[in-house]
């Protein structure tokens, strides 16, 4: 079972495809996107429409339009495209689905849970879509 979501991957995957297309067109239509990937244009338009809302993406309507980054890459991180496609649960919930999990040691899981979610927070911080890019393409 993957750790992120169907939304954050094809949302990873799609920033990705945008971050390397950046020098070849200012804008990518949405639909070579969802092309591309084999994604269905409605789900991906919804993804779409998040990263854009959160300001990681830049969109265009008409001839020649579409999606773009509205920062460069090396100022993207995978954290920041994971907390708008993720929400809070990336950030606070349990990692089995507790409803009642607190950090008051009742939850034999929670206080490793908590470090390990810790430093996979810091690695996605760490790594940017320019990062990702080059070693996708090394």
């Amino acid at each position: 079972m993957p750790l992120l979501s169907k939304s954050c991957i094809h949302g990873l995957r799609a920033c990705m495809l945008i971050a390397s297309r950046r020098e070849h067109a200012a804008f990518v239509a949405t639909r070579d996107i969802a092309s591309e990937l084999q994604l269905s244009p409605c789900f991906l338009t919804k993804i779409l429409r998040s990263l854009t809302t959160a300001d990681i993406l830049t969109s265009l309507r008409g001839p020649g339009g579409g999606v773009a980054l509205a920062r460069p890459p090396e100022q993207v991180s995978l954290l920041d495209i994971l907390r708008v496609l993720h929400g809070p649960a990336l950030t606070r919930d349990c990692l089995l689905g507790l409803p009642q999990c607190h950090d008051d040691g009742t939850c034999p899981v929670r206080s490793r849970w908590a470090k390990a979610h810790a430093e996979l927070q810091t690695l996605f911080a760490g790594v940017t879509l320019q990062e990702w890019m080059l070693r996708a393409h090394s």
